[in-house]
């Protein structure tokens, strides 16, 4: 595997066996093809073009959210691919909607302490909100618990003005998966993101939703 991101198929593959529970999704080539996996998972679907040099892929214009037919995948299909020109395209990621808090969870290799864990709030507010708790691999979960309670912003994750509380210990094993994850990925892992892992209420499970990551030429030191 050359320097760069690695390709999605091969990360989502790693992320099974890591344990990391995935939102139902399929990789796709095609618009037409998108449709059909569309169908088969179940509307809404989110529709994200694949593409290691689209990291962003709001800003990229690379995503379309809750998409309810097979004829608006054919069209947001075609619209992002067309966008995405120029872009080295892996394909079409057709993924079930998921709804909940986000929570965004990575891993950065830091030149003094080695692979560390990063979790903070997700999605957009991931780059707004600098309330992150970070601690050096291998963690537990009892200290992945400490780790969410050090985190101000995600204090609604125990329920807030009358919400329901979130799966917590669901979103502890897989910030455990993500851990494993970087892990697996040896030394040359430079960065891993997973933005955002979106948790459901309790007793309906955590989602990583994105992932992405990044290998150094060589081993990296620590």
């Amino acid at each position: 595997q050359p320097r760069g991101a690695l390709s999605y198929a091969t990360l989502a593959a790693l992320a099974r066996r890591a344990g990391l529970p995935r939102a139902p999704e399929a990789l796709v080539a095609t618009p037409e093809e998108a449709a059909r996996a569309a169908r088969r998972l179940g509307f809404p679907v989110a529709l994200k073009v694949v593409a290691p040099d689209l990291p962003h892929k709001t800003e990229a214009g690379a995503l379309a959210l809750g998409l309810g037919s097979a004829a608006e995948v054919r069209a947001a299909g075609a619209r992002l691919l067309r966008r995405a020109r120029g872009a080295k395209v892996e394909g079409l990621l057709v993924q079930r909607m998921v709804e909940g808090s986000e929570v965004l969870v990575g891993v950065t290799r830091d030149p003094t302490f080695g692979l560390l864990l990063v979790i903070g709030a997700g999605g957009v507010q991931a780059e707004l909100r600098r309330d992150i708790a970070c601690r050096p691999l291998p963690v537990s979960r009892s200290e992945i618990v400490g780790m969410l309670g050090d985190i101000r912003t995600l204090g609604a994750l125990r329920g807030f003005r009358g919400a329901p509380p979130a799966d917590v210990p669901a979103l502890v094993a897989a910030i455990a998966g993500v851990a494993r994850l970087a892990e697996s990925l040896g030394d040359r892992l430079a960065s891993l993101d997973v933005n955002p892992i979106v948790v459901r209420p309790r007793g309906r499970g955590a989602f990583a939703v994105d992932l992405l990551a990044v290998l150094s030429d060589g081993p990296a030191a620590s």
